[in-house]
């Protein structure tokens, strides 16, 4: 269980440093395609800029969750933890 709130509390942190160095950056980044962009700000009935850059700030986030997601589940960490300390002892 301990395991999990690692896990929730390390996808949260990385969405964060994610989402905020995107947000900051968005040249570094692949704009979303155009009937994604076009479908959300319908689905959401963005009438103003204001409107549209909250959208980006939420697809931003739900993005960077993906992907803090997967890095956290797919990524060796168990394994470099193990070799790190083998090699202390």
């Amino acid at each position: 269980m301990k395991t999990l709130y690692v896990k929730i509390i390390v996808i949260f942190l990385i969405t964060i440093i994610l989402g905020v160095f995107w947000l900051a950056n968005t040249h570094l980044f692949p704009k979303p395609p155009e009937n994604i962009a076009l479908f959300l700000v319908n689905l959401f009935g963005a009438e103003t800029q204001e409107d549209v850059a909250n959208i980006e700030m939420f697809y931003v986030f739900f993005i960077s969750a993906l992907i803090a997601t997967a890095i956290v589940n797919f990524f060796p960490y168990k394994k470099i933890l193990a070799s790190l300390s083998k090699g202390r002892s």
